[in-house]
């Protein structure tokens, strides 16, 4: 479904079928943002109008240099198997260091990936990704001019949204996104050449 920010809206939505998904030949299930990427083929091209777009995605390697304002926007539950919202849910978030990311989750004993993008909420006390959210788009502007970037893709459950740790709020730790930048000549080289990827595909 395109063009809608309402799951039930039957009117403004464009629906589109499934031709094939291409799943990173190396993702190997992992909670953590491990290569965890796909692509999605439609069965039919979108026609872009003022409800439907496309977006840019960061050149190879490409990392923040400095913190950058980002959205996510998904229909994730507001609670760990809650249910799913019919209106689209939008949080503000913002960038943050990997290092500093990577240390925050030594409570859990959890390493990250490099390939990880983390984010953290402005404010504290607002809605957070959770379930139903994997997947959802960080969309971040690095340049007026340039417009917004697909900066990563939510991903990681190293523990249920919702849940605490010695009093600690688990909502309170930076959120984890596959980051696109270190699979930018993946995307690409599998676009242009969809025979070498056919091994990864899987018809719907």
């Amino acid at each position: 479904m395109a063009g809608s920010v309402a799951l039930d809206d039957s009117t403004n939505s464009t629906l589109n079928l499934v031709d094939r998904i291409v799943i990173h030949p190396e993702f190997d299930g992992s909670r953590l943002p491990e290569r965890d990427i796909a692509l999605i083929r439609l069965a039919n091209s979108l026609i872009f109008d003022s409800r439907i777009n496309a977006i840019a995605i960061p050149e190879q390697g490409y990392t923040p240099e400095r913190v950058l304002g980002c959205t996510m926007a998904g229909w994730g539950a507001e609670s760990y198997l809650g249910d799913i919202p019919l209106d689209m849910r939008v949080q503000k978030l913002r960038t943050h260091d990997f290092a500093l990311c990577n240390n925050s989750y030594s409570i859990l004993s959890v390493s990250l990936p490099e390939e990880t993008q983390c984010a953290i909420r402005p404010i504290l006390g607002t809605s957070v990704p959770c379930t139903g959210e994997w997947g959802g788009p960080l969309v971040c502007t690095r340049d007026a001019a340039e417009g917004p970037v697909l900066l990563g893709l939510a991903s990681g459950d190293p523990i249920p949204c919702g849940f605490t740790i010695f009093n600690i709020e688990l909502f309170s730790l930076p959120y984890m996104f596959t980051r696109i930048s270190s699979f930018t000549d993946w995307i690409y080289q599998t676009i242009q050449e969809p025979a070498e990827a056919e091994a990864s595909m899987f018809q719907k």
